[in-house]
């Protein structure tokens, strides 16, 4: 898992090391609001803004095996949604991959 200390907000710079596209602001309300779409349910467009902080991570793998791990069942981690986690887990309980999809017998 990440450091404390690599996701403390730094007021105009961007984390490295951990969401590197992501400039955290000092603002308190700001970065609640930002971490909030990470658990957004219904709006595709807050979904995509929390998928877009993920495609740039550096630590999006790690993120997304950590919920994978903990059968985490809410939130955006490491840039799927809960059912599309749901999808991967079962794929590889079965070995079962989705995009190698054949004709219909």
């Amino acid at each position: 898992m990440m450091e404390a200390d690599a996701m403390e907000p730094v007021a105009g710079r961007e984390i490295t090391g951990a969401c590197s596209p992501v400039s955290w602001v000092a603002n308190p309300a700001e970065t609640a609001a930002m971490l909030d779409a990470f658990f957004e349910e219904e709006d595709e467009d807050v979904i995509a803004f929390a998928r877009g902080i993920c495609a740039g991570c550096d630590v999006r793998q790690q993120c997304l095996d950590v919920a994978l791990s903990r059968n985490e069942r809410f939130g955006i981690w490491g840039g799927l949604t809960p059912d599309e986690r749901k999808v991967l887990r079962r794929a590889r309980k079965t070995n079962y991959d989705p995009e190698q999809e054949g004709p219909d017998e």
